[in-house]
């Protein structure tokens, strides 16, 4: 696909945080977890900070960072009326979008009430042979004006989508259009 996106004009380029080739065994299932860890994520960043000596809780749900002197220096966690403050020299908050402002407010701080939506759309074709499956998704894009066009192979959608139960997943050809 990259070689016939380079002959269409639409200039193909390396998506910078995609995929070890060295790592990556063609199994197809990005999208689902990789087990070799050839996919980037961010858990590289925590791996990073742990091996730095950070302390990583999980099961540990924030209610709200502790304020101290207009600084972080620690987190109150809990459910319920249960709660426990963890102190800390730097409080990291990614909560993502939803959860993030939720926790920010709780703590006092201004958090505004947007959400903002990146909107994709997958668009799938029939290729005969075209084992798609076998291709890390999303190792390049091309970026058009008001779009990205980027291989990715809709797994859930073959399974779950009517249309496509009868399509053999090695005939399906995906982008994903951002």
């Amino acid at each position: 696909m990259f070689e016939s996106t380079q002959e269409l004009g639409l200039e193909p380029h390396l998506t910078p945080k995609s995929v070890d080739s060295l790592k990556c065994i063609s199994c197809g299932l990005c999208e689902v977890g990789c087990s070799p860890g050839a996919r980037w994520d961010s858990t590289r960043f925590v791996d990073d900070a742990v091996n730095k000596g950070a302390v990583l809780k999980t099961r540990s749900p924030v209610k709200k960072v502790i304020i101290e002197k207009e600084r972080g220096r620690g987190v109150m966690v809990g459910s319920g009326s249960a709660s426990k403050v963890y102190e800390a020299d730097v409080v990291v908050l990614a909560a993502g979008g939803i959860g993030t402002p939720q926790i920010l407010k709780a703590s006092g701080l201004p958090a505004e009430d947007r959400l903002w939506v990146n909107i994709v759309l997958t668009l799938g074709g029939v290729l005969e042979g075209a084992n798609q499956l076998n291709e890390p998704p999303m190792a390049w894009y091309t970026k058009e004006e008001d779009y990205i066009l980027s291989p990715y192979i809709d797994i859930l959608s073959h399974f779950l989508h009517e249309p496509w139960k009868n399509v053999s997943i090695q005939d399906q050809l995906d982008l994903w259009s951002n």
